[in-house]
């Protein structure tokens, strides 16, 4: 067997992040790899004392990528202290009761919520919160102590995690997901590259935050003139990967809140969002009974304390209201910004599910509390069982730790650990070869690899193009970008020797000339065969017939075109069908215009369309597919999308529905390319034809 690297992406001497790639926007001679934003290079907790922190300094990094933020976090204390945020209390007015099989109504907005088995948040990093004083000592059950290994143990095993995710805040769908610029208050005068920053992280002003949670903001930039959102207006939130809604309500302190499940190889692990929009009116009037309710009773333990500011607001809103005017969107949004999903529905990675919003008496401007959490490992209470709060970026430091493309902790320093949240989609739209490297390694560790990479001409990027692809759990494969014709083939004459073919080819012309892209795999036919300069058109099946015997009982891998001197050629790869009489086929020439009604010809009548490849003729565009018979057990759905987003979000919802991508060609134009996708459900899922 060969021995190959998982991914290699060409060189990486100056890996380059082009604005056009995060932003959409063309701006050449810009990059955000390390400039101009904060590396934290040293937060440090004692075991006893309280959280001593040193400013982090900017430096520039324009050969490491990415450059990771460094945090050492000590020994952890005994987890008896839950600081005032369990996630959920059943003291809080309009909160989430702890008994399970009963229904609570909520005083609030009148309306019955079922129970919650007991869920009680906290963080495994332990630190004491004198601010606090005593708990009382219904808070206070016989909890074991937690030893340090019994931590680290924890935390392995949250960060070997087995599914991708993503952030709830994403700097671009399309793009880097993970994008987060310096915080403004601590760094004031660095450069922006993502509407998105961490305001309050893990670690805030000394003390946890929360339970071990995030307060993500958003602050409009110029460069993002496509996605634009005024200063202060609620900005989108996204589930962090497929899962089901438990519980969705609103909460006098928390605002509207979700809880989504998600499941991990067996695992649960919870998504809490706290303070989300649910529509102005709606907002509004909860903020109303909320004062009705609370304005003279004071703080207690079923109502929260309510400022002079929370109040001004709702009185001020209730007279413009009389008055015929309309709400302040910049306080309650819109009616468009309101939650998307209720209990119990299902939700797929990087799926919108709302807005963050101002819910809740909190009164520090619109924000998105987020937090995730697992089962504890010491076991259930008299309250009911722990759930662990943990940082998903692996940081755990203060809010200047958390600015970069990729923040990442660096495993082996104190309690960091790898991000879980993915560089890329797992179907991704193009992006830089250096963020491709980082979505590389994140995949290999899932045990994920390329199934189709589609090389596209960037001029804005350094190498002069980027990549689109997709993941995919499964057998090995290997993929190499920015390849020449004879690179391309030395490999794979390489790898033929072992039994291996490539999967998927696809080329495109740059500035460097063409550039070649492939993924490898082992053959399941057993009998491999790649055929270089055949002729593109009609005369190719006469050609193939010359060459290959018993061609009616090969499947055809790939065919993919190119041009040689002017005239199209083609490389394409054969194997021994699995299925007898596959019928594949394939076809030339049709024009852009014509292309979904080809597909449509061909879906209609039985068959699954397996590979699908642009190419030109003179200046114009033209397409080729490559066909067999769709198997009973088989399912096939066609993406045409115009733009990045698009292609993005539908392929997340179509992995939830089981559909895997087959194959993808991009088309790059002026308005962000035109993307061709092939998805393939079958509920056999061990049966590959």
């Amino acid at each position: 067997m060969p021995r190959f690297a998982y991914l290699d992406i060409g060189t990486r001497q100056r890996p380059v992040l082009a604005w056009s790639m995060l932003g959409g926007v063309a701006q050449q001679e810009q990059a955000l790899v390390g400039i101009g934003h904060d590396f934290c290079t040293g937060f440090r907790i004692a075991q006893t004392a309280p959280l001593q922190a040193r400013d982090c300094p900017p430096r520039l990094d324009r050969e490491a990528f990415p450059s990771r933020p460094q945090v050492d976090v000590g020994p952890s204390a005994p987890f008896v202290n839950r600081y005032a945020e369990h996630g959920f209390q059943s003291f809080q007015l309009g909160s989430v009761s702890m008994v399970e099989g009963r229904v609570h109504e909520n005083p609030i907005t009148g309306s019955q919520a079922r129970y919650l088995h007991p869920y009680i948040y906290t963080s495994p990093v332990g630190m004491p919160d004198p601010t606090n004083g005593p708990l009382p000592e219904w808070d206070a059950p016989a909890v074991p102590a937690a030893t340090d290994a019994i931590v680290q143990a924890f935390l392995d095993e949250v960060s070997h995690h087995q599914i991708p995710y993503v952030p709830p805040v994403i700097s671009d769908i399309s793009g880097v997901l993970t994008a987060l610029s310096p915080n403004p208050d601590i760094n004031p005068d660095n450069e922006w590259f993502s509407s998105t920053y961490i305001r309050q992280g893990w670690i805030d002003g000394g003390r946890l935050h929360g339970s071990g949670t995030f307060d993500y903001a958003n602050r409009q930039i110029e460069t993002f003139q496509q996605d634009v959102l005024p200063p202060a207006a609620p900005f989108p939130v996204h589930a962090i990967a497929d899962g089901v809604v438990l519980f969705s309500a609103f909460n006098a302190s928390m605002g509207n809140v979700l809880v989504i499940r998600h499941e991990d190889d067996g695992r649960p692990v919870h998504a809490l969002y706290h303070h989300l929009a649910n529509g102005a009116l709606n907002d509004y009037e909860n903020a109303r009974r909320t004062v009705r309710a609370c304005g003279s009773a004071g703080a207690s333990a079923v109502c929260p304390a309510l400022s002079d500011r929370f109040t001004m607001d709702v009185n001020g809103a209730e007279q413009t209201l009389a008055l015929g005017g309309e709400l302040n969107p910049t306080r309650w949004g819109t009616a468009a910004t309101r939650l998307f999903v209720a209990e119990g529905a299902v939700v797929h990675r990087g799926q919108l599910i709302g807005y963050a919003g101002r819910t809740g008496v909190d009164q520090s401007g619109i924000h998105l509390h987020f937090g995730m959490a697992s089962p504890s490992p010491i076991g259930d209470t008299a309250q009911g069982r722990f759930w662990w709060g943990f940082d998903p970026y692996g940081l755990y430091g203060g809010p200047a730790c958390y600015a970069g493309l990729y923040p990442s902790g660096r495993p082996g320093v104190g309690r960091q650990h790898r991000s879980i949240f993915a560089p890329l989609m797992a179907d991704h739209a193009t992006a830089p070869i250096g963020i491709q490297g980082l979505a590389a390694q994140y995949y290999e560790r899932l045990g994920w690899t390329s199934v189709t990479i589609s090389v596209v001409g960037e001029p804005c990027a350094g190498e002069g193009y980027a990549l689109a692809g997709s993941y995919q759990p499964g057998n090995p494969r290997r993929a190499r970008a920015g390849m020449s014709f004879e690179e391309l083939r030395t490999d794979t004459d390489a790898l033929l020797a072992f039994g291996w073919l490539p999967r998927s080819i696809s080329a495109a012309d740059t500035h460097r000339g063409l550039v070649y892209a492939a993924v490898w795999e082992a053959s399941r036919g057993g009998e491999p065969m790649v055929l270089y300069g055949a002729p593109a058109g009609p005369q190719l099946r006469r050609w193939l017939v010359e060459r290959v015997r018993n061609l009616a009982d090969r499947r055809i891998v790939d065919i993919c075109p190119y041009s040689e001197s002017g005239r199209l050629r083609c490389i394409v790869v054969l194997d021994r069908a699995l299925v007898p009489n596959a019928g594949f086929d394939f076809r030339f020439g049709i024009e852009p215009a014509a292309l979904l009604a080809a597909v449509q010809d061909v879906t209609t009548t039985g068959r699954l369309i397996t590979r699908l490849h642009h190419h030109r003729e003179g200046r114009d565009i033209r397409y080729l597919i490559v066909s067999r018979r769709r198997l009973p057990s088989e399912s096939f759905d066609f993406v045409h999308a115009q733009r990045r987003k698009p292609f993005v979000t539908r392929s997340a919802r179509r992995r939830q529905e089981g559909r895997l991508l087959e194959y993808l060609d991009v088309v790059e134009n002026a308005a962000g390319g035109i993307y061709h996708a092939g998805y393939i459900r079958n509920t056999l899922p061990s049966f590959q034809p």
